[in-house]
């Protein structure tokens, strides 16, 4: 009677040996290390750093942080000084999902906004995937300070039904213009 269960008992087992197995086979096959040398990330980012500093040329990472790849939440983690001005990748804080927005934020040498994207958003799709609208960010060229009400820098309309994940990008960018004037005190 007891041998009864040994045979499902092993079937069960070598399955999962097998696609434990399988599993480890395809990560290695398909991990990509991340890219850590600062010319490759400047070429790969280069489009997406003339999207929201147009114009700019001569782009020198001045830091990437670990918490890019990890996602640290709230954080700056990556500094890009260019010809006319510097850009500022920061992850957000504060929205519906558990994986920070990844906000890049390029501004001019006058300390303005010139152009917002995000590079990695996962909110609900209907709601807070209404802040990666182009029209959205555009409010956010020519300030040098936001929030949703008005009261403390240039009023931003939230997305409808995604107050928290407009919130989200509003003080990414807020702490992207500041990261951009610390970057222009150093560089002076």
């Amino acid at each position: 009677m007891k041998f009864k269960y040994v045979k499902p008992t092993l079937v069960l087992l070598i399955i999962c040996v097998v696609i434990s197995a399988a599993l480890a086979a395809t990560y290695r096959l398909t991990y990509v290390p991340p890219v850590t040398d600062p010319a490759q990330i400047v070429a790969l980012m280069a489009d997406d750093y003339a999207e929201v500093l147009p114009g700019s040329t001569d782009y020198v990472l001045v830091e990437r942080t670990e918490g890019y790849e990890k996602l640290a939440r709230g954080a700056v983690v990556e500094r890009v000084t260019a010809s006319n001005g510097c850009i500022v990748t920061v992850h957000s804080s504060g929205q519906y999902d558990s994986d920070p927005i990844r906000v890049l934020v390029g501004v001019g040498a006058d300390g303005a906004v010139t152009g917002v994207k995000l590079l990695k958003i996962s909110e609900t799709p209907g709601m807070g995937m209404k802040t990666n609208n182009p029209r959205w960010l555009a409010q956010f060229v020519g300030g040098t300070s936001f929030s949703l009400d008005g009261r403390t820098g240039a009023g931003i309309d939230g997305v409808t039904s995604a107050t928290k994940s407009s919130r989200a990008v509003v003080n990414a960018v807020n702490m992207a213009v500041e990261a951009a004037a610390e970057l222009r005190k150093e560089a002076n």
